[in-house]
């Protein structure tokens, strides 16, 4: 009831008219309203509702990773050999360079 022990004034968001505290409620949104406001308020948007669906995104065949292999020394022109690796319609699939020993 209006004037109780402890009661306090607030405005009310929806009319901004001064009511008891005892009298509101707040919304979804965080707005203190008047009781006969409640039903009135803004609907709230149907996306807000949405959920995430989660996804797995593990490796289905997963392997360690190989050791680095660094070149040592200086590599010039002449100890470079390129072979072009072909597929079953001898389509180029790769390219593998490699490294000769200087003579």
């Amino acid at each position: 009831m209006a004037g109780e022990p402890g009661d306090y004034r607030v405005l009310c968001d929806a009319s901004g008219s001064k009511v008891w505290a005892s009298e509101t409620a707040l919304t979804w949104d965080r707005r203190r309203v008047h009781r006969r406001f409640l039903g009135q308020e803004a609907t709230r948007h149907p996306q807000e509702f949405v959920r995430a669906v989660r996804d797995n995104q593990s490796v289905p065949n997963p392997r360690p990773e190989s050791a680095d292999q660094f070149i040592v020394g200086i590599v010039r022109p002449d100890t470079l050999t390129a072979t072009v690796t072909s597929g079953a319609a001898g389509q180029p699939t790769g390219l593998l360079l490699m490294i000769t020993q200087a003579a």
